[in-house]
C-alpha cells in the first residue's frame, strides 16, 4: 500500500494534490462510524487521508479527516535541529530544522487494527541533502504490538523517495525506513510532508499504558557507509554507521527534554464511543 503517486511533473503533481486534498477534506464528512466497516475500507480511508496530508500540509488536516470517517487518532509533534556541516563539536556547525510527527490511528468500526505513522516535513535553509547513503526513519514499540500482517505491501504505507528498509524487521520489535534526502531534496516545496506508516496489532496481557511507541529519524552525509541496524524501545532505531563524524539522530526536542513517544491509552479503542 503506498500513498499518493506522483507523476513526471512536478508542479502539476502540486496542483493535483492539493485539489484532490482539498475535496477530499470537505466531501462526505460525518459523525460516528459506519458499523462493521471491513479492513479493505479502513485500509482506503487511511489511503485518502495521506492524499489529504499531502495536500493541505497539515496533520491536523488529516487527523479531522480520520475522525470525521469514525477514526480515534493521537499525535505527538516535535521540531529537531539537525546538524549538517562542519565537524562535530565546532561553534559554526550549520543546522536546519527537521519537525516530525508520531501520529496513532484506530478505526473505532473496524477489527482493531492500529495505524501508526510517521510525517515529517524539513526546513531547507541550510539541510546538507543528498549525500550517500539514505537516512533512516523509524519506529519501536514495547512487547504488546505486533505486525497486523507479515506481508510487507499489505501492512505499511509510505510517500514517495521513502521505502521499507528491508531486513529491518528482523532486528527487532519495530520498522525502519530508507529516505532518499536528495530526491526530496530535488523535489520539495514549503510544509511538503513526507511520511511512512504500519498497520498493527495488539497481542499479550498488557495495558494500554504499556503499549507504547517511539519514533527517531537518522540523518546521514558525507558518504559514509551503515554498518547496521537495530530496533527496540525506547530507542527506537539504531543506526552504525563507518564514521559516527556524519551521523545525526533525533532524541529530545530543542527543550532537551521532550521525546518523540505515543501510546495505546491516547487512541485507544475502548474510547471511541
Amino acid at each position: 500500500m503506498t500513498g499518493f503517486e506522483d507523476s513526471e511533473d512536478s508542479i502539476n503533481r502540486r496542483t493535483v494534490l492539493r485539489t484532490a486534498g482539498a475535496g477530499l477534506a470537505g466531501a462526505g464528512v460525518f459523525s460516528g462510524a459506519v458499523s462493521g466497516r471491513s479492513g479493505r475500507d479502513r485500509e482506503a480511508i487511511i489511503e485518502q487521508s495521506h492524499d489529504v496530508l499531502q495536500a493541505t500540509g497539515s496533520v491536523e488536516r488529516q487527523h479531522e479527516f480520520l475522525r470525521n470517517r469514525g477514526f480515534n487518532t493521537t499525535y505527538d509533534r516535535v521540531t529537531y535541529q539537525i546538524p549538517t556541516s562542519g565537524e562535530v563539536g565546532t561553534e559554526s556547525f550549520d543546522k536546519a530544522d527537521l519537525d516530525i510527527t508520531l501520529s496513532l490511528f484506530i478505526d473505532c468500526s473496524g477489527d482493531g487494527t492500529y495505524t501508526a505513522q510517521q510525517s515529517w516535513t524539513y526546513d531547507w535553509g541550510s539541510f546538507d541533502g543528498g549525500a550517500d547513503p539514505m537516512d533512516i526513519s523509524g519506529l519501536g514499540w514495547t512487547d504488546g504490538w505486533d505486525l497486523e500482517s507479515y506481508t510487507i505491501s499489505e501492512t505499511t504505507y509510505s510517500s514517495e523517495y521513502v521505502s521499507y528498509h528491508d531486513g529491518s524487521v528482523s532486528e527487532g520489535p519495530g520498522i525502519a525506513f530508507d529516505v532518499d534526502d536528495y530526491g526530496i531534496m530535488l523535489d520539495d516545496e514549503e510544509d511538503y510532508n513526507h511520511f511512512f506508516a504500519v498497520d498493527l496489532e495488539t497481542v499479550g496481557d498488557y495495558t494500554e499504558e504499556e503499549r507504547r511507541i517511539q519514533g527517531s529519524y537518522t540523518h546521514l552525509w558525507e558518504s559514509i557507509e551503515i554498518t547496521g541496524i537495530s530496533i527496540g524501545y525506547p530507542a527506537s532505531v539504531s543506526v552504525s554507521v563507518s564514521d559516527a563524524t556524519y551521523k545525526w539522530k533525533t532524541d529530545t526536542e530543542d527543550d532537551g527534554d521532550t521525546l518523540l513517544r505515543v501510546n495505546e491509552s491516547q487512541a485507544s479503542a475502548s474510547n471511541c464511543w
